[in-house]
């Protein structure tokens, strides 16, 4: 078992998530043991924790078969879907979400890059408060992005709670959004998602 103490540690493995086993995922772990982790192929958060980190067991034993880790405590399970939202796509999978890589900030924590048609995007997630839960900022550049939505939870039921604040699936956990964000919840493959335009740099918080 892996525990980060330290500083952030960032491990890349397979994972299986809702019975698909995932070939491009990153776990980090955090001495505020606020952890997650997240498909690169994808941009998406796939699960989020707290306390001890990764269990990495079945990377190694036996020649590493199957090859895959899992998060150790308890787990929140995101819905691991592009952030990109496609209203007319029944796939949730956007075929061209380009990973194009990731690099350190000074705190250690990773800054993925995506292209996604002529815009680029990067996805930064840190823990916030004492180990409250975590921060992602995503910014996009490029000409359109007024039209362009981001989608920032999916669910069986998203609720507005007051102040920015939203339950998600019956307080499974909440995102709090920014001041001034003015989010939009639209059914999506019979799901609700909660939306937010990426004209200008958007953050929000995961509380769990």
């Amino acid at each position: 078992n892996i525990r980060s103490e330290k500083e952030p540690t960032v491990i890349r493995s397979f994972m299986f998530h809702k019975k698909k086993k995932l070939t491009h995922v990153i776990s980090v772990g955090d001495p505020s043991q606020v952890n997650y982790s997240y498909d690169l192929l994808q941009g998406a958060m796939l699960y989020v924790w707290k306390g001890d980190y990764l269990n990495a067991t079945d990377m190694w034993h036996e020649r590493g078969e199957p090859q895959t880790s899992s998060p150790m405590g308890a787990t929140i399970t995101l819905s691991g879907i592009c952030p990109i939202y496609e209203a007319s796509n029944t796939t949730d999978s956007i075929s061209n979400y380009k990973y194009k890589g990731y690099n350190l900030n000074q705190q250690r924590y990773p800054i993925f890059s995506y292209e996604y048609k002529n815009f680029k995007i990067e996805d930064k997630i840190s823990p916030f408060e004492n180990g409250k839960g975590l921060n992602r900022t995503i910014n996009v550049e490029g000409d359109g992005k007024n039209n362009l939505m981001i989608r920032i939870a999916q669910g069986k039921s998203i609720k507005p709670i007051g102040n920015g604040l939203y339950s998600i699936d019956d307080q499974n956990f909440y995102i709090q959004t920014s001041p001034g964000e003015t989010p939009t919840i639209e059914i999506h493959n019979d799901q609700q998602v909660l939306l937010i335009s990426a004209k200008q740099q958007l953050s929000y918080q995961l509380i769990w």
